[in-house]
């Protein structure tokens, strides 16, 4: 079984910060309410989207080999990130930065201690079909106030350590979508898109 090792504060961020953008369970949508954890091309991956935004995390992980995908179900994601934060309470200001734990496609391990991971039975979606992975934003003046707002209220709820003026935000002004990025102080490097729908079109920029 392929696995890696892993900070538990990254891991932790990872996945609360992709959960940010998917679906709730009562849009009825189950492809898109869990988080999709992929590890390969020494990288650690976690997306996830409702299909008008989407949010992705990347940590850097030369030394992996291995390659795996995890879809966490909603209850997966929250078992995962209560387990984490109770690691983060046990040492108290030692934070989870120097906790590693061990994951794979169906288990994280620390300490002989195992979690039993939720899958989704669905597949992924192509995200690059829900959104695109480059644009060309109009060049306007000022931003659409309203959908900026938006972003930035998700942006928000993103852990990071330290986002203050670190945040590249560009805000398209037609159907393209606009898009948020940067990299916190942990080496998390994070994207968060949102596509315009028609009544913030009328509502920014009529």
């Amino acid at each position: 079984m392929n696995e890696i090792e892993i900070s538990g504060r990254v891991l932790l961020e990872l996945v609360t910060g992709a959960n940010v953008a998917t679906a709730h369970p009562r849009e009825n949508r189950p492809m898109l309410t869990g988080v999709h954890v992929r590890a390969g091309s020494g990288e650690l991956r976690a997306a996830g989207t409702n299909g008008i935004k989407l949010a992705i995390g990347i940590y850097d992980m030369p030394t992996v080999s291995a390659n795996f995908e995890l879809l966490l179900a909603p209850n997966g994601v929250k078992s995962l990130t209560a387990w984490l934060k109770n690691l983060v309470k046990e040492y108290g200001n030692k934070g989870l930065n120097s906790i590693p734990v061990t994951l794979n496609n169906s288990t994280v391990n620390y300490c002989g201690d195992v979690l039993e991971l939720e899958l989704l039975a669905t597949s992924w979606p192509n995200i690059n079909g829900i959104v695109p992975s480059e644009f060309t934003p109009a060049d306007y003046s000022a931003p659409a106030q309203g959908f900026s707002a938006d972003i930035l209220a998700d942006i928000a709820k993103i852990p990071n350590t330290n986002k203050e003026r670190q945040i590249n935000l560009r805000i398209a002004y037609d159907m393209r979508p606009s898009m948020a990025s940067w990299v916190n102080e942990s080496g998390v490097a994070w994207r968060y898109v949102m596509m315009p729908r028609p009544h913030d079109r009328i509502k920014d920029i009529a």
